[in-house]
């Protein structure tokens, strides 16, 4: 596919919002961060030098003080909670789940809860108490949890709109600048 072909979903957004006379609001969200590396260090430095917000959704069982540490300087990175372990629960052949059907209730909801402690140690400042399920992925009861464990937000992959529901606020990205199945480029 072309890179042009890649790019479409953007340049589409962006005809609209000129279309209708709204300035885009740009914010990032990027999944599945537990510790330094290379390539988060190159997003946080591209970030902050065209100020653009990024959500680091970051995975509770798997984080520790070096990420914390290394975020620490930086606040238009805000830190928000991915799942608890990002492990799948779902059977062979189902599409990936961390919170679906495929386990009780009360585990997850205590994950839930243990996922939102966990991050509010290592950020007690700068946490976003929002929920990112790993694989954009979540069963309806447990999107009737988030509040109780604490969470006011819920991102997934979806339509733009911004909709609250059960307490919670949910803030949908919905352009994938990854190219999962061409090289996860």
């Amino acid at each position: 596919m072309a890179d042009r072909d890649l790019w479409q979903p953007v340049a589409a957004a962006l005809e609209e919002h000129s279309r209708v006379g709204v300035s885009p609001q740009f914010w990032l969200r990027d999944d599945d961060a537990s510790c330094p590396a290379g390539a988060l260090d190159r997003l946080i430095e591209l970030t902050a030098r065209f100020e653009i917000p990024v959500a680091l959704a970051i995975i509770p069982a798997r984080t520790g003080e070096d990420l914390a540490a290394r975020l620490g300087p930086h606040s238009h990175a805000a830190p928000i909670v991915h799942g608890w372990a990002h492990k799948n629960h779902a059977g062979i052949g189902e599409k990936k789940q961390e919170f679906g059907t495929h386990r009780p209730l009360a585990e997850m909801q205590d994950e839930l809860k243990r996922g939102l402690e966990t991050m509010n140690k290592l950020y007690p400042d700068r946490l976003v108490p929002m929920f990112v399920p790993p694989w954009n992925r979540i069963a309806p009861e447990i999107i009737g949890s988030l509040d109780e464990a604490g969470y006011s937000a819920l991102s997934r992959f979806g339509p733009p709109d911004v909709q609250i529901a059960d307490g919670i606020a949910k803030f949908n990205t919905h352009i994938d600048i990854m190219d999962w199945r061409g090289g996860r480029t």
